[in-house]
Parts: C-alpha cells; sequence; structure tokens
C-alpha cells in the first residue's frame, strides 16, 4: 500500500534544487567538468535557489533536512501532507505526461450503524470505489 524509500539526509544546495524540480519529474547532477576541482552546482541551478530564495519557495529548502520518495495512494498521501514537520513536493501531473494507477481495496468496510464512529467487517466486494 505504502513504499518509502530513503533519498538523502543532511543533503545540500543539489538536494534544493531536485526538491524544487520534482514536480517537473527532472533531477538535477552536480557539474564535474574540473577533474581536479571539487564538483561544482551548474549556473542554471544556482539561479534556481537564488530564485526560490528571493520568492520565498521555502518547501524545497527544507529537503535538505531529509528526502525520502513516498508511493502511496491518494487518500493516504493527503494525510501526510497535512503533517506540519513534513514539507511535500510531488510530481505534478499538470506537467508529466503519466498513466495513473489506482488502488482499490480487497474489501470495502461499511460504517456502523450503532456508532458515530466505526464501521462493520466486510460488505461484498462487488462495490466499485472507481466511478467516471
Amino acid at each position: 500500500m505504502i513504499k518509502v524509500t530513503y533519498i538523502d539526509h543532511m543533503g545540500s544546495d543539489l538536494s534544493v534544487v531536485n526538491a524544487a524540480r520534482v514536480s517537473f519529474g527532472k533531477s538535477s547532477k552536480m557539474d564535474m567538468s574540473d577533474q581536479w576541482g571539487p564538483p561544482k552546482l551548474k549556473d542554471k541551478d544556482a539561479k534556481l535557489i537564488k530564485y526560490l530564495a528571493k520568492h520565498k519557495h521555502t518547501s524545497p529548502f527544507n529537503h535538505t533536512f531529509m528526502t525520502v520518495h513516498v508511493k502511496a495512494p491518494i487518500f493516504v498521501a493527503r494525510q501526510l501532507q497535512k503533517h506540519e514537520y513534513m514539507p511535500w513536493n510531488e510530481v505534478s501531473r499538470r506537467y508529466v505526461d503519466d498513466e495513473p494507477e489506482f488502488y482499490e481495496p480487497d474489501h470495502w468496510r461499511d460504517k456502523s450503524k450503532d456508532k458515530k464512529q466505526g464501521a462493520v467487517e466486510k460488505v461484498s466486494p462487488s462495490i466499485s470505489l472507481i466511478s467516471m
């Protein structure tokens, strides 16, 4: 149901750049053109960081603390997104063409008739969750 993959912790400027580009499904790498010098951030990536800071786009900067990739059903992802200490950037279907995946549970629990909160166990698995 949920898959979490560790990416990085205590990241770098590159972590900020890659977190900012996640909505486009893209990432960047360090410039390794100088074989004797340390790897450097590409000019376009340095400009992106300046833009993010100037316009107060703070979410990508939070990814230097810890970055994980989460694959979860949309209803679970929205609950995780509400967490105050977990900044959330996601691939945007507006920019990336991808086939949607749907989660269909093995069985459905109906609401209880005698409690305000709670559920009764199995209901017929013939209930369709996806209607279009």
